[in-house]
Formats: C-alpha cells, structure tokens, sequence
C-alpha cells in the first residue's frame, strides 16, 4: 500500500511521512475502540474477534488495488498537491484497514491474559512477534515481493496469509472456548495515585512515540541523501528498524517478571536508545565522505549497484540497528508498570499505540460491576460529543458481528 500510495503522494521526505501518518492515524484509531471492546469481551470471544478484524483486512487487500491504486494513485495523481488534502486522502483509502489492524493487539491481549502474574511478559511476547513478523514483511515485500509478484500478486499473497491466520485463530478459539475463564483480579488497589501515574506513563510513552517516528524519518531523510531515494530505502528502514524494535521487545520481555520497578529500566533504555540514535546518525554524518565509504557513496557516482546497495544495507543495519533494539525494550516495562488488572487489559495494551486510550478517572474507582466499568472507560477513552457516540456504535456494531459469528460458528 505504502508504494501504490506514493505513485499518489510522491516518494520524498514529506510524502513518505504523510503516508506514514495516515498509517499509524489509523492504527492508532483502532487500538482506541479494540480497547474498549476487547475489555467486554472473554478471552475465546477476543480471539474470534481477531479472526473477524483479519478477515476484514484480508478482504480489503483483495479489493484495496483498485481503490488505492486505480482510483487514487494514477486517477488522482499530480491533480493534488495540498499536504493536509494528500494526508485526508491517504488515510481514507487506509482507514479500514489500519483500524481493523488496530483492533488485533488488545483482542489477542485479551486473549492471552489468564494471570496478573505474567501479563507483561505475555503481551510483550505476543506484540514483540508481532514487530518482527511486520519488520520481515517490510523487508521480504518491498525487496522481492512487489517486484516479483506485482501489486495484485503482493496482494493476493497477503490476503492468503491472513487468512491463514485466521485459520489458526479458530483453531486455538475452538479450545479457549471450553477453558475456565479467568478470574478477574488485581494486583494493586486502585487509589489516586495509580491514577496520577498511569497519567504519567501515558505522557511519557505519548513524548516517545513522538520522537520514536521523528527519527524514522530523520533516518530516511539521512540516508535517502546518501542513497539517492531508491525503491528500497524505505522498506530497508522500516524492516530493519522493527526487526531490531522485535528483538528489543523479546529481549526485555524475558526480564520484567523479575523486575519489581519498572521506572529505572524504562528510563535507562529510553534515554540511552535517543542518546545511541543521535550520535550514529553524527557518526554517519562524518564517515560517510570518509573512505571505504566514499568510494560506494559519493554522490557524484551511481549508487544503484550490487556494491552501493550493500554498503547502504549495512549503513542502516548500523545507524537503525542498536537504537532500535534498545527502545524496543521499553515496551515490557512499560506494560510491567500499568498491567495490574484483568479487567482492563486492552485498555492499558494500547497505551504504547494510543497513549491517551486509557486515562482512567475518580469516577471509575468508585464504580462497581463490570458495566459500570465499562461506562467510566468510554469516558476515558472518548471523550465527549459525536467522536464518543461513533466509538460506541462502531464498538456496538463490532459487538453484533462478534455474537452473529458465534451464532453461526460449529460447536466443539
């Protein structure tokens, strides 16, 4: 979608990052209303909801060429050229899909969560695989996919492999549907000052996410001077980067069980992954004029050969690499510091995704019974106005369709 969209928005600095944007606007969208939804549901009920959002999303990559590419990308192409007009387009052509991709993490969360106990390594473990299957599939897609295959055949494959997993996920529902559901317990009361808190990481997470995509495009800003903006400079950026991000969140995944505070972890590997990405991007800055790299990069020599693209492939395996792997690593603790209730597991997951989805509110710790907890979350979550009554009819219908589904589903 990514390369169909920038026939439309073009492929510099600024198109690349408004595609971006309209990506993760989406993304983060969906991550709202699944947490939301995810909480009201049983771990068998989020598991085949997961199947129902990977459906839509394989359903829209059978159709997506000739909206994105047909209608948008060559139809429209060179007739628009306002930032916010091209940033509007891009995220209605990507809203459906994205929001159903948002929707996967607190539904499988959901899922996954039977003990307060191991939560956050479970979820850092399930969104780590998550990281690197999509690094990979930047990589193997925009290097060998879209060129061997063509946009339909990418396409066609990537609606195959969701399908797939939708396969999977049934398969796993059919035996989650019998077990015992899980005991919704806490693991810390639920005072003011977990509320104070929680208000802060969300600020804190909401600052890195920010200066997390900054770099990316720094990154690809950087390097596209040297390489010369080629086709795979940006899905060798994204890949490598969320590669490394996987790894890091795997990694730190295996420690947070034994990590009673969070806070130390988080803010070691937060500010040595910025402090370790500045000084590699001034590292690259001064060695690339600099021999051996000079005689592969030099802007005044072809560097689209064999030679070019290996020593560009091992400059961003270098400069995007260990930052990376390190923020990569906050994740776990992050999820360590907020995950303390089963009741909201999908509410606090997207907080890395959509920081502010799970601000809580005095109103919520007096409450009881899970309804009334769900009401104080669509405060939380929404807001007030129109934006609150389409979350909820969005959440009200994804509720219909998850009940149509089981209705019509075999029995074990």
């Amino acid at each position: 979608w990514q390369r169909m969209l920038g026939v439309f928005a073009g492929s510099d600095t600024v198109s690349a990052a408004l595609v971006v944007g309209a990506f993760l606007a989406g993304l983060g969208l969906g991550s709202i209303v699944g947490a939301k939804w995810a909480d009201r549901q049983t771990p068998a009920q989020a598991l085949l909801g997961f199947a129902l959002a990977e459906t839509g999303v394989a359903l829209f990559a059978l159709v997506s060429k000739y909206f994105l590419y047909d209608w948008l990308a060559t139809g429209l192409a060179g007739k628009v050229d306002d930032p916010v007009t091209v940033f509007a387009l891009c995220f209605a052509g990507l809203v459906i899909p994205t929001t159903l991709m948002g929707l996967s993490l607190p539904l499988l969360s959901r899922a996954v969560a039977t003990s307060v106990g191991d939560l956050a390594e479970r979820i850092g473990n399930l969104y780590g695989l998550n990281t690197l299957g999509a690094g990979l599939g930047a990589i193997v897609g925009g290097w060998i996919l879209v060129g061997l295959l063509g946009f339909v055949g990418t396409l066609y494959l990537a609606a195959a492999i969701e399908m797939m997993a939708v396969m999977l996920a049934l398969s796993l529902w059919r035996r989650l549907r019998n077990a015992s559901p899980p005991v919704m317990a806490k693991s810390v009361d639920s005072d003011g000052g977990s509320d104070i808190q929680l208000m802060l990481w969300c600020l804190l997470v909401f600052v890195s996410g920010y200066v997390i995509v900054a770099l990316e495009i720094v990154w690809v800003r950087l390097l596209g001077q040297i390489g010369m903006f080629h086709a795979y400079l940006f899905p060798t950026v994204l890949g490598v980067f969320l590669l490394a991000d996987g790894l890091g969140i795997a990694v730190a995944s295996r420690m947070v069980r034994k990590t009673t505070d969070p806070r130390p972890a988080f803010f070691l590997a937060q500010g040595s992954g910025f402090v370790l990405a500045a000084g590699l991007i001034l590292l690259a800055w001064w060695l690339v004029p600099e021999w051996p790299l000079i005689q592969w990069l030099n802007v005044d020599n072809e560097r689209l050969g064999v030679s070019a693209y290996l020593a560009m492939v091992v400059l961003i395996l270098v400069v995007v690499g260990p930052p990376a792997f390190v923020i990569g690593m906050t994740f776990p603790f992050v999820q360590r510091a907020v995950q303390h209730d089963l009741a909201q597991v999908g509410a606090r997951v997207v907080i890395n995704l959509a920081p502010y989805a799970a601000l809580p509110t005095g109103k919520h710790r007096r409450q009881r019974g899970r309804r009334a907890d769900h009401r104080s979350l669509d405060a939380a979550h929404l807001g007030n106005g129109g934006y609150r009554s389409l979350a909820r009819a969005v959440v009200d219908a994804a509720d219909a369709g998850l009940v149509m589904a089981q209705s019509v589903a075999p029995k074990a």
